[in-house]
């Protein structure tokens, strides 16, 4: 289990394996891509499947530090700070073993 923060402060739990799934690769090629419809789909699709039950949760964090507003912009900064954050974290256990 890989547990973390982002810079806003939302702590989260993944399964390790979650990052290594082709659903979630798929989904965050689509946040990658030019098309803002699969950026859209991407990051729908990455939230759903990597937080699950934790989706309100991260949203309702949002809206706690933006005036009750879930932007686009501040979801993208926290799926951002979880990867990062949980790639540095698997990455650093690893080594240990």
């Amino acid at each position: 289990m890989i547990e973390g923060k982002t810079k806003s402060g939302f702590k989260y739990m993944l399964e390790e394996s979650t990052l290594e799934d082709w659903d979630v690769f798929e989904a965050i090629a689509d946040m990658s891509s030019n098309d803002a419809a699969k950026v859209i789909k991407g990051t729908k699709n990455f939230v759903d499947l990597v937080l699950r039950d934790d989706k309100n949760r991260l949203v309702e964090h949002i809206r706690k530090k933006n005036d009750g507003k879930c932007t686009i912009q501040m979801m993208s900064k926290e799926i951002n700070d979880i990867v990062i954050g949980a790639k540095e974290i698997k990455n650093s256990s690893s080594s240990q073993g």
